[in-house]
């Protein structure tokens, strides 16, 4: 019994990926069966986590973070959904990983907010053509996605 809750504690993707159905077991003994369509939401103790489309669990905060037009010419708007409040950075890399621009800091409420980018990095310089990628830092965790910019 205590290995079957500590793996699915540990191991909730595994579980919900591998089968249409989660069981869980209680302490007391009584097991519940529920369709992995049926689950929104897990609850471990304080930990909240979301259920994706696909039975994966999702960072806990970030919902989701887009560039608009993607691809973009010179400006592009970037939009974030977060679950819950936090301080949030959102960073611009370039395709070599290297960090060229912090857009935008400070504390964000629930919901969604957007910020843009001029395509220029720290010192103003506009930056080429190519891939980049947008990073949304929510109190420690991370999502990114990417964009490409075009002449």
């Amino acid at each position: 019994m205590k290995w079957v809750m500590l793996i699915l504690f540990l191991f909730p993707v595994l579980l919900c990926s591998q089968s249409k159905d989660m069981t869980v077991h209680l302490k007391s003994g009584i097991r519940y069966t529920v369709p992995i369509s049926e689950i929104s939401k897990l609850t471990f103790s304080d930990v909240e986590r979301s259920v994706n489309d696909y039975g994966l669990l999702k960072k806990p905060g970030i919902e989701q973070i887009f560039g608009s037009p993607n691809p973009f010419f010179s400006n592009i708007h970037i939009n974030c959904k977060i679950s819950v409040s936090g301080f949030v950075s959102i960073l611009i890399f370039n395709s070599r990983g290297k960090q060229i621009r912090k857009i935008e800091q400070g504390f964000q409420n629930e919901g969604s907010f957007s910020a843009m980018w001029d395509g220029t990095d720290e010192n103003g310089i506009v930056q080429t053509d190519g891939l980049f990628f947008l990073q949304i830092n929510l109190n420690g965790t991370k999502e990114t996605s990417k964009i490409i910019k075009l002449k």
